[in-house]
């Protein structure tokens, strides 16, 4: 490095003359020879300037600057009253006048220090605003779309309900027609009737009348028409006219359609844009290529259990298994601790971030769990009418979602009725967030049986009794629902789990099968048919560590290892 100096000082001539500079004036930013460093500090003016060796100016990394004032000039004082930078020049200025200077460098690093947390405060911060500004810019691009298909929505709903007007109308048309040919030929008879009644009446009075005068005659008619004969008179009953009835309102106005096609709501911008942790916005998925088949690694018979519902591994290695209650388990599948105040459900625990248990006991509470005391806290209580019935914990904030239902789910109940939901809590378990609907006000969810997140902040959803996975973006705006591949009602989810690649598996329990579809909801291949020997495979965990997809099979009581997933060839 010295050697590097003295070849650098043989190129740096004095600013004063033509001899190699061996002096740098940090005051007026000059290069010096000895002879001209001696006769500077001889000066008036210049009695008090800072020089120092010539290798200090090389090391220091400081870049000369010109002034703006005094081209000939460079910066290399700081004035103290102004807090602005002046060369020798500027210091003879009349604004100046009586000002005290100090070294610029030294002003520099002195306040570059003052700025220092500030600016690695913006460095913390500025990820969050690019997250933000992606969300506005996607908004941007998708917003006008969105707001058509709510349009679209709502002409469907209006079609549906003149179709279902049309119907009714029809219905009443045929009904009215159908009464119109009754009472036609019921009126037809009356008159048929009454005619001929009307007829027999005149004949009696015409014969009466033509035998005026006539006694021969009358005695005739007499015989044909005796007084005591009764007088027939038709008894009609009244066919009565069809009447339309009052209906609910007669005066319909637009509210009463707005109650069957839905309201167009605009909530007031109040609440702030949600942005996704530090570790997701900052998360890059690895250099990872899918192999041509997944490879089988391990297989572990799980000792003593009779089911295999949720599969978590811990970060030490081991496995908490949700049977009838929790069961911890080595690589080996040796029992190693047990947890028995479980709810009855199949997604129930979870891990915190620093690699503890959290699970939902039988009350439907939220509890910590400790090893080392085998003791529970409890963390968040739901209130009626919910309860709990899956969980997940993320291991980026630390937040807690939560699947929820109101009543017991069977399939083909109302899917408008609002039964089901995820709630976010906070690590304290304060309440952050619940997602409810669609941008149709549809409810989401049926039955959320399992829940994650994934490593972009979607979070996804296992709905069984609605044979869809279910995705929405960190701040709930639904992304897709995924249905299988065909879209197909033989599609039973039920475990599922994201990979590095933010990939999302699914168990499909009906077909044996472990879906495969990237974070947009493509589908991208079937990793596991019954050809693996997967028996009813119900649930999945992704280990970051060495990229492996455990499966729990409920049928032959085990745990599977696989494979799919590989470095690329370089």
């Amino acid at each position: 490095m010295a050697s590097d100096n003295v070849m650098a000082q043989h190129f740096l001539e004095c600013s004063k003359c033509e001899r190699n500079a061996e002096f740098f004036c940090r005051t007026c930013r000059k290069d010096l020879c000895e002879q001209c460093k001696e006769a500077h500090q001889g000066e008036k003016f210049c009695a008090s300037h800072e020089i120092v060796v010539i290798q200090d100016k090389l090391q220091s990394g400081i870049l000369e600057e010109t002034c703006r004032n005094h081209k000939d000039q460079t910066y290399s004082l700081c004035c103290q009253q102004c807090q602005l930078p002046v060369c020798a020049e500027c210091t003879k200025d009349a604004q100046h006048k009586k000002h005290s200077f100090v070294n610029l460098e030294n002003a520099y690093y002195l306040l570059k220090e003052k700025h220092v947390s500030r600016i690695s405060r913006i460095n913390e911060i500025l990820p969050f605003c690019q997250s933000l500004q992606q969300d506005v810019r996607a908004d941007l691009s998708t917003r006008k779309g969105e707001i058509a298909e709510i349009l679209s929505h709502m002409k469907s709903r209006a079609e549906k309900l003149k179709v279902v007007i049309d119907s009714v109308v029809e219905d009443m048309s045929s009904s009215l027609a159908d009464i119109w040919k009754k009472q036609e030929s019921e009126l037809r008879d009356q008159d048929h009737d009454v005619t001929e009644c009307i007829s027999n009446l005149k004949t009696v009075v015409d014969g009466f009348k033509r035998s005026a005068n006539k006694p021969a005659e009358f005695l005739f008619y007499h015989l044909e028409h005796p007084p005591s004969k009764a007088i027939d008179v038709p008894n009609l009953k009244e066919i009565p006219l069809p009447m339309l009835s009052k209906g609910n309102n007669i005066n319909f106005t637009k509210d009463d359609v707005i109650k069957y096609i839905g309201n167009v709501e605009t909530r007031k911008a109040t609440d702030e844009r949600k942005s996704r942790d530090i570790g997701q916005v900052s998360y890059e998925a690895p250099s990872l290529n899918l192999m041509e088949s997944a490879e089988k690694v391990k297989s572990v018979r799980v000792i003593g259990i009779n089911d295999c519902y949720q599969i978590v591994r811990t970060p030490a290695g081991k496995f908490w298994i949700r049977d009838e209650i929790l069961n911890l388990t080595d690589i080996d599948g040796s029992l190693l601790h047990e947890v028995g105040d479980v709810l009855d459900d199949w997604d129930i625990c979870s891990l915190t971030r620093e690699g503890g248990l959290m699970f939902i006991d039988s009350k439907g509470v939220i509890c910590k769990y400790s090893l080392e005391n085998g003791k529970k806290k409890a963390l968040i209580s739901i209130k009626e009418p919910w309860k709990p019935c899956s969980i997940f914990s993320s291991c980026y904030s630390g937040d807690i979602l939560i699947g929820m239902t109101k009543n017991p789910q069977t399939p083909g109940k109302d899917l408008n009725e609002l039964n089901a939901k995820v709630v976010r809590f906070n690590q304290s378990g304060k309440e952050i967030e619940v997602i409810l609907y669609d941008v149709t006000g549809q409810p989401l969810y049926n039955y959320p049986r399992y829940v994650i997140e994934n490593h972009n902040g979607d979070v996804v959803v296992s709905d069984y009794t609605q044979n869809a996975v279910i995705v929405v973006d960190h701040r709930k705006k639904p992304r897709f629902r995924y249905t299988g591949p065909q879209s197909t009602s033989d599609f039973w989810p039920r475990g599922i789990a994201v990979d590095a690649l933010m990939n999302i598996l699914i168990c499909d329990y009906k077909k044996e099968s472990v879906h495969l579809i990237d974070k947009d909801g493509q589908f991208l291949r079937m990793l596991l048919t019954v050809k693996n020997k997967i028996d009813e495979p119900s649930c999945l965990t992704c280990v970051p560590a060495d990229h492996l997809l455990w499966v729990g099979c409920r049928d032959s009581k085990r745990i599977v290892a696989f494979r799919y997933l590989e470095a690329p060839t370089k």
